[in-house]
C-alpha cells in the first residue's frame, strides 16, 4: 500500500537440492512506472518480469472479475497478461524472496497428455494481449513464445519414447 504500486516483483530462485537456498541480492530496487513499459517487460522477459505469479505480489483489485483457469497447467501464464494489462506500475526488488524447489516427478516436471499444449497456449495469451493492446510489444512477445515452443519441443524429443507422447505430431 505504501509504495503505491500495483505489483511487486521479486526474483525467483529455483532450488534443485535439499540444501538451504542462498539469498543473494541482485540489484537495487527500481520502479516501472508505466503500464506500457511494464507489459513490454513481460513480453520480453526483461527487467525481472516473467510470466509467473509466484514471484509477485498483486494489488487485490487487479483480480476483479479474473480467475485462474481450472484444470490446466501454466494457469498463471494464462492470467498474467491480463493482470499486467490492468496494472499502472510495478516495483522490482533485487532481493530473492521466493525459492521454488524443483523436484523430479513434480507436476511441473512430468510430461502429461496436455502439458505441452497448455504451456504453448498460455504463452499465446501473452501474444494475444500484445496484439490487442500493446502492438509495440508484439514482436518481442512472439519471439519469447517461439522460444517457449522450442523448449517444449525439446522436452518432447528428450523423452526416449517421444512418439508415444500424445501431442508430439502436433508440434514436431
Amino acid at each position: 500500500q505504501r509504495s503505491g504500486v500495483d505489483i511487486v516483483v521479486f526474483p525467483l530462485q529455483p532450488v534443485f537440492t535439499e540444501d538451504e537456498p542462498v539469498k543473494p541480492s541482485l540489484y537495487e530496487p527500481f520502479l516501472i512506472g508505466d503500464n506500457r513499459e511494464l507489459f513490454c517487460a513481460l513480453a520480453d522477459r526483461d527487467k525481472g518480469v516473467i510470466e509467473l505469479v509466484c514471484d509477485k505480489m498483486f494489488r487485490r483489485e487487479l483480480f476483479d472479475g479474473l480467475r485462474f483457469p481450472v484444470g490446466v497447467r501454466s494457469e498463471d501464464t494464462f492470467l498474467i497478461p491480463s493482470l499486467i494489462a490492468r496494472a499502472r506500475s510495478a516495483l522490482v526488488v533485487g532481493e530473492m524472496l521466493y525459492f521454488y524447489r524443483q523436484r523430479a516427478g513434480s507436476t511441473m516436471h512430468t510430461r502429461g497428455d496436455t502439458m505441452v499444449d497448455e504451456r504453448m497456449a498460455a504463452h499465446e495469451e501473452i501474444v494475444r494481449v500484445a496484439r490487442e493492446q500493446y502492438p509495440e510489444a508484439l514482436e518481442k512477445a512472439k519471439a519469447v513464445t517461439y522460444f517457449i515452443h522450442i523448449r517444449c519441443m525439446n522436452s518432447i524429443l528428450d523423452c526416449p519414447n517421444f512418439r508415444e507422447h500424445p501431442c508430439w505430431e502436433r508440434h514436431i
